[in-house]
């Protein structure tokens, strides 16, 4: 009872915040992709604008959707996610059916009760977000990225870097921060893109 009454709260929160106009996006860079436009993941394609170009993407189940895209021109990266809200309190008819028995245990009719009860409709809104700089640790040595073409110190190390999963963090307008998971294979494409 005690954790719905939490999530009720917080779920109001956001309905409020939503109808009083706030707004949840960053605005840093974006990446190119959308998250489901037929994109080859992990492999470098060239790009007209960016030219060699890879993107990732890493699904993070109710956390939303991160998506990146890397060349030399830039590392872009968007978080699509949703928000569930209270929309409405809606009066909804609750009926129980009472069985009544005889003498001997046996139901011989119900008798219905019928009650009214307030519930939540809820609504469901999409937001958008690019970090304000991406951090890496790279061979041991830690790189940060904000915006513009990527430095031959970063791209070097982007080239070199092992070839397995990576883990880098995004800090976002807020202060927070979220770690993001590269695949292998987008890894393993840098190597054609920074090299």
């Amino acid at each position: 009872m005690f954790n719905f009454l939490q999530r009720l709260i917080y779920k109001i929160s956001i309905g409020l915040l939503l109808s009083l106009g706030y707004s949840l996006s960053a605005v840093a860079v974006e990446a190119f992709v959308a998250p489901e436009s037929g994109t080859k993941w992990s492999e470098v394609i060239e790009h007209p604008l960016e030219g060699s170009t890879v993107y990732d993407i890493d699904k993070r189940g109710r956390k939303g959707i991160l998506r990146s895209s890397w060349s030399r021109a830039g590392i872009r990266f968007t978080h699509n996610y949703s928000v569930e809200y209270i929309d409405r309190m809606e009066t909804r008819e609750n009926i129980q059916r009472i069985p009544q028995y005889d003498g001997n245990g046996n139901v011989t009719d119900y008798q219905e009760i019928v009650g009214y009860e307030q519930v939540p409709v809820y609504g469901v809104k999409e937001f958008e977000r690019s970090p304000e700089s991406i951090r890496f640790n790279i061979n041991q040595q830690t790189f940060v990225y904000e915006s513009g073409a990527v430095s031959p110190e970063l791209g070097n190390a982007l080239a070199n870097a092992p070839n397995q999963t990576m883990r880098i963090k995004l800090l976002w307008q807020n202060g927070k921060t979220t770690e993001a998971k590269i695949g292998k294979g987008t890894v393993q494409a840098w190597k054609k893109i920074f090299q």
